[in-house]
């Protein structure tokens, strides 16, 4: 449900988290030499529909890395690997770097107006928002501020997502839907998060629209 997604990234680590669709195992091999020689997390059994996180840890500082998914479901016997994604690794002590800051997108609720027949320029300066920052070239991380997923919100619509689970209307009505939320603007087809925060770590804090009410999500 959620892709590859960077988190935490430090000048020698980085956290790499998923959500898959079906029950797995999976593990991170990563190289901080163009493949010469790798190195490998350890192996761990991943359910359906819950995080499950990997720390690439002895990277170089200030320096490229390249790292792969290998995975298989509990019917395969043999496991196969995901596309190779390339980061940077943020630079020593008062080392100079470039960052980008987004808040209160509201993707969420710009998502289900777009649903419901109401138009798509939200969504569109959105993904160009999200575009630019991969385009960039030179942003070493993403600090996200919130209010992307609205948990709280007295406009957001409903939505059916493609396993036929619902999100309510308006705020979220239970820990779950506060979680379904977060899939969607995180989702490998909809904003272009996904393909962004591959490579670009994302550091994301929850907003007023998000940590105020009884559900926290915990993407």
């Amino acid at each position: 449900y959620i892709e590859e997604m960077l988190t935490n990234p430090t000048k020698n680590s980085v956290v790499l988290s998923m959500v898959p669709k079906e029950q797995s195992n999976i593990f991170v091999e990563y190289t901080t030499d163009s493949w010469k020689t790798s190195k490998y997390t350890a192996l761990k059994k991943a359910y359906k529909d819950t995080k499950v996180e990997f720390m690439l840890t002895g990277l170089l500082a200030d320096s490229s890395y390249s790292y792969r998914v290998w995975c298989k479901t509990e019917d395969e016997f043999v496991f196969g690997h995901r596309n190779i994604y390339i980061s940077k690794t943020l630079p020593e002590a008062n080392g100079k770097f470039s960052f980008a800051f987004t808040t209160d997108s509201h993707a969420f609720g710009e998502y289900t107006e777009f649903c419901q027949g109401l138009g798509d320029e939200g969504i569109r300066k959105i993904q160009q928002t999200v575009q630019n920052i991969k385009n960039d070239g030179s942003i070493l991380f993403w600090i996200d501020g919130g209010d992307d997923a609205m948990p709280n919100c007295a406009d957001c619509g409903s939505c059916t997502l493609e396993d036929g689970e619902q999100t309510s209307d308006n705020s979220a009505d239970s820990q779950r839907d506060a979680e379904l939320r977060y899939r969607i603007v995180w989702s490998p087809t909809l904003l272009g998060y996904s393909d962004t925060i591959k490579t670009i770590p994302m550091l994301n804090y929850m907003g007023d629209h998000e940590g105020e009410g009884l559900y926290q999500p915990n993407p």
